[in-house]
């Protein structure tokens, strides 16, 4: 059992006497260090990809929706890519990972149940069915067929926000980073599956590039594209963390397909990979307001390593592979 830390641990992403990002720990200004964050919500399914802009993306949710099929829900604040998507509806899960970050948050509708949960959110749910047929920061491309089709762009995403009387600035608390590599680890490859309708469609496999110190992505087997730069992605951190999954009574769509609800406030399981290592621990999260801490049994922080992280949420009997 972890022991909960009784104070906030004091947060490393001071590495240099330089601002940096509070979701990625890179270097950045201080302007852009201390603006709101946005949250634009991604399809996976295979029509979507390859996604555009993701890549960009400092921090990744990827979730289960209906049938097997996950979806993305990427935080930027660094970025100003101005076309991003392809974006898809909501999630009952959007509502704590909004609260969490304090983004503004993209996303093309909802089922009503989960768009009445949104209402919480306040002007921070900034959904493209409000903006009418001129679209605001959305935009169509004439490359994809729809519902593949929706995107946004940043920079108009963020002065929209702006224009809803939202403070341009937060305080939000950093993500905890090393000051120093440690030694690399003989961690070199992880599979993350999840209740898939086939059998390799949604699973994502990472394997760590030891020069570069990163972990380059894989989706359904190849590599995984992103479409703005024809590159595979690559990412810092892999955080696998357990939680309760179940079925609510709302109908998503008119098949009968029924809201997943998925706990991202509490604590349980999580497996960290960083720099070819496995480290074990406990994710907490008292609090809707509070940022998700990642500890060993001991109640140390687990600290990331500076860059870009995905987050995968799995219920408690999904299994992961690593060699």
């Amino acid at each position: 059992t972890t022991q909960i830390p009784q104070e906030e641990p004091t947060p490393t992403n001071t590495l240099a006497p330089l601002p940096r990002s509070p979701l990625s720990g890179l270097l950045t200004s201080k302007s852009v260090a201390s603006r709101r964050p946005m949250a634009v919500k991604i399809a996976n399914d295979p029509g979507a990809r390859p996604q555009w802009g993701i890549s960009e993306a400092e921090v990744v949710f990827e979730h289960l929706t209906e049938g097997g099929v996950t979806r993305f829900t990427c935080l930027f604040l660094m970025s100003e890519a101005i076309r991003v998507g392809p974006i898809r509806s909501a999630r009952l899960v959007d509502v704590d990972l909004i609260t969490e970050f304090d983004a503004l948050f993209a996303h093309v509708g909802g089922s009503p149940p989960v768009r009445q949960h949104l209402q919480a959110l306040g002007p921070l749910d900034q959904d493209e069915f409000f903006y009418g047929p001129q679209g605001g920061p959305y935009f169509r491309t004439a490359d994809r067929l729809a519902p593949h089709n929706v995107f946004i762009n940043l920079a108009k995403f963020r002065d929209a926000g702006l224009e809803t009387g939202l403070p341009e600035t937060v305080a939000l608390p950093p993500t905890i980073f090393y000051t120093s590599e440690p030694k690399i680890g003989t961690v070199t490859t992880i599979t993350v599956p999840t209740r898939t309708n086939s059998v390799n469609t949604y699973q994502s496999r990472y394997e760590f590039d030891q020069e570069e110190r990163v972990y380059n992505k894989f989706q359904a087997n190849e590599p995984h594209i992103d479409g703005a730069t024809g590159t595979q992605i690559t990412v810092d951190n892999v955080i696998v963390q357990y939680t309760n999954i179940f079925e609510t009574d709302y109908e998503e769509d008119f098949l009968g397909n029924k809201s997943l609800a998925i706990d991202t406030v509490g604590e349980g399981e999580a497996l960290i990979f960083r720099d070819g290592l496995s480290l074990s621990g406990s994710w907490i999260r008292q609090n809707p307001r509070d940022r998700t801490r990642y500890y060993y049994g001991d109640g140390q922080p687990i600290m990331l390593r500076p860059g870009h992280t995905w987050i995968h949420l799995l219920a408690p009997n999904e299994t992961i592979g690593t060699q």
